[in-house]
């Protein structure tokens, strides 16, 4: 609906702003420093303003830009085209870390892992729910591409201990 209305690069906006207001009110109370991921729409990854729309708010809040992580669904990311590299260039010079979220359940091209500067592959939890299924040769080869691409890897929907000893396996 907010993309419909036109609104969602402001709420986008907002949230970076509020996310990292959050990181100085918990810093300023003593918290141990963590990195909060905040998910980023197509749309405003794909603004000419989005690079200084992230990192203002940082620089304005004294937060090193490892304290955050974006998100963008690897979708987005190959409808933006070109201006995905340009934009995932300049966030890799200012050390702002990028993940490929729902990694594995659109219209996957490895050639873009090579073209786009990513920090994280996030696989998609839907692959988890289908372990014994296939899930895990899925998940096992997405961990097998995220690391020879000195990505890190990151597996969503893990929430038993059976998941994760399946998954402690690969």
């Amino acid at each position: 609906v907010a993309e419909g209305l036109g609104l969602i690069r402001r709420i986008d906006e907002w949230v970076m702003q509020a996310t990292c207001a959050q990181i100085q009110a918990w810093d300023l109370a003593g918290v141990p420093p963590i990195r909060v991921a905040v998910n980023i729409s197509a749309r405003w990854f794909g603004h000419p303003s989005f690079v200084d729309g992230v990192s203002r708010p940082l620089q304005s809040r004294h937060i090193p830009a490892h304290r955050l992580l974006l998100e963008i669904t690897e979708s987005a990311m190959l409808r933006l085209g070109d201006d995905t590299q340009r934009t995932m260039q300049t966030l890799d010079l200012l050390e702002i870390d990028v993940a490929i979220d729902d990694f594995g359940t659109g219209y996957s091209s490895l050639a873009y892992l090579q073209r786009f500067p990513a920090d994280v592959i996030k696989v998609d939890r839907s692959f988890v729910t289908t372990l014994g299924q296939g899930g895990e040769t899925i998940i096992s080869a997405a961990l097998s591409i995220g690391r020879s691409f000195g990505m890190k890897v990151v597996i969503e929907g893990v929430e038993t201990e059976l998941a994760r000893r399946q998954l402690s396996a690969l």
